[in-house]
């Protein structure tokens, strides 16, 4: 009869050694592969994103109200300040609705109103006759504290038109009329083309207006992982001719931009009938609005992984990777643009 003796476990120095063999490894392995945790965070940012766009639909839906998502524009510690890398929960405040009452005056003309007015262009001209030349959009026979509440980033609905428009701007507030009463006129995200038809001319008494959007008290910050950001520089493409991230967008200005959705889910204005948003590692490529050729293939050589988070105007959500250029020449085949492959998900 033999008897062995064993000894389980291990001992201080084997312990030590496989962890120093597992860090060596795993060093090895971020040396030779570096963009593994710069992948891994790109690919939660578009998740934290997305999930802060649901958060904001759930809420108008519960609370029967519009509620959104603000990209705060901030330049401290970026190259840019449209590297946005916060998010924050907003609200619209309850609606100037200038009727209250059925009207009553001896002439419609008196009451507070929203009228759109088109040009077409004459006969014999090109574009063929009939296209739209110019729109136009008044908020009409308003007392003066209504005027003055009309801003950029308020939202105008109109149930009959069954339509909710972003104004971008106040081209003009003119007034006092006869009646002591004023005239605002805005540039809207979107025009109702669809509800304008061959008409035009259009007018509408019930409406209201949503002032522009304040933080949600209470909601916290949504922060982005680190280095990566929603590049507000970048543009969709849908421009004739085609530059290669020529122009500002997807927000008409330089400040903050602030995505709403309706309680029933929908994407309040969307030019393009759906937004994009490119998300990137900003301290990789500073700046991703370079013309077509060779430096843009170098870009996107150097700026590692990079999706696109889609918004349809329904309140769908998607995501895809950033469309190459052509390798070879950096320019992009007629028909394509960077956004091809976010949209094809959107359409499936």
């Amino acid at each position: 009869m033999t008897r062995t003796n064993t000894r389980g476990g291990f001992t201080l120095i084997e312990l030590l050694v496989a962890m120093a063999i597992i860090t060596t490894l795993a060093g090895f392995i971020l040396l030779v592969y570096p963009g593994a945790r710069d992948q891994d965070r790109a690919r939660n940012a578009v998740s934290d994103l997305e999930a802060t766009f649901k958060m904001a639909q759930g809420m108008a839906a519960r609370d029967k109200s519009p509620r959104g998502v603000r990209f705060i524009v901030d330049g401290t510690g970026k190259p840019d300040a449209r590297f946005v890398t916060e998010l924050q929960y907003v609200e619209l405040p309850p609606p100037l609705i200038p009727n209250l009452k059925p009207l009553t005056s001896g002439s419609p003309d008196n009451e507070p109103r929203v009228r759109f007015d088109y040009t077409p262009l004459a006969t014999g001209t090109t574009p063929p006759a009939g296209t739209v030349n110019s729109r136009k959009c008044f908020i009409e026979n308003l007392t003066l504290d209504q005027a003055t509440q009309i801003l950029p980033n308020s939202t105008i609905v109109m149930p009959v038109f069954g339509s909710w428009h972003k104004v971008i701007g106040v081209l003009a507030t003119t007034g006092p009329n006869a009646s002591g009463r004023y005239t605002v006129q805005v540039a809207l995200e979107v025009f109702p083309d669809a509800i304008m038809g061959g008409g035009t001319q259009a007018v509408t008494y019930h409406f209201s207006v949503y002032l522009p959007a304040t933080p949600l008290v209470g909601e916290p910050t949504v922060l982005l992982s680190k280095n990566i950001c929603v590049d507000l520089n970048v543009p969709d493409l849908n421009a004739s001719p085609r530059i290669m991230l020529g122009s500002i967008g997807p927000p008409p200005n330089t400040g903050d931009f602030d995505v709403i959705f309706s309680p029933d889910g929908k994407l309040v204005g969307a030019p393009s009938g759906q937004l994009f948003f490119w998300v990137r590692d900003y301290t990789k490529v500073p700046n991703m609005r370079i013309g077509e050729g060779p430096a843009l293939v170098d870009a996107f050589r150097r700026v590692g992984d990079m999706y696109i988070v889609s918004v349809r105007a329904s309140g769908a959500l998607g995501h895809n990777q950033v469309l190459w250029p052509n390798m070879g020449t950096g320019v992009y085949p007629a028909g394509q643009d960077p956004f091809l492959l976010a949209r094809q998900e959107q359409n499936q």
